[in-house]
């Protein structure tokens, strides 16, 4: 678990570059809490991104682990933005619905875009799960664009799972 930002000398920043830095480059999955993103408790709930790729994968493992460790529900999401892209979430999230039987599991396909979607559905969320990388075109790249994002502008911790 790393903090937002440190003392460096950009003190307006977001976040900071140690933060930016782990997410990136750990080998586990990095928890970032950014000031006044503790954590919400009027959902209970723990948010995951669901994306088909083997990182989006983790990312709802840790989630569920997470979700049924502290007794919260989970809602999973499947952001697309094309409406044939919208496959069977509810399959996906069946899998850890079995293994995990004490989660309340919700699952939504959003229309729309990935990063804008996790961060509005991190209003009140205990966490936010997202996997380092997706499908996106650059796989050489250690942190995708929505979990950049992710920590950034998340109102809740965000958890970059790889």
């Amino acid at each position: 678990m790393v903090g937002h930002r440190g003392r460096g000398g950009f003190t307006g920043m977001l976040l900071g570059s140690v933060g930016v830095a782990l997410a990136a480059h750990a080998t586990c999955p990095t928890v970032v809490v950014r000031r006044g993103s503790e954590g919400g408790t009027a959902a209970g709930r723990v948010v995951v991104g669901v994306d088909g790729s083997h990182e989006g994968e983790l990312a709802l493992e840790f989630a569920f682990d997470h979700a049924s460790a502290y007794g919260a529900g989970l809602t999973a999401l499947h952001v697309y933005d094309r409406p044939a892209e919208n496959h069977s979430l509810a399959e996906v999230v069946g899998r850890w619905t079995e293994k995990y039987p004490d989660v309340n599991a919700r699952y939504h396909g959003v229309l729309g875009r990935a990063a804008e979607a996790l961060v509005d559905h991190s209003q009140g969320a205990l966490l936010l799960a997202v996997g380092s990388r997706g499908r996106g075109g650059f796989t050489g790249m250690l942190l995708g664009s929505v979990s950049q994002a992710a920590i950034r502008h998340a109102t809740c911790p965000v958890a970059v799972v790889k």
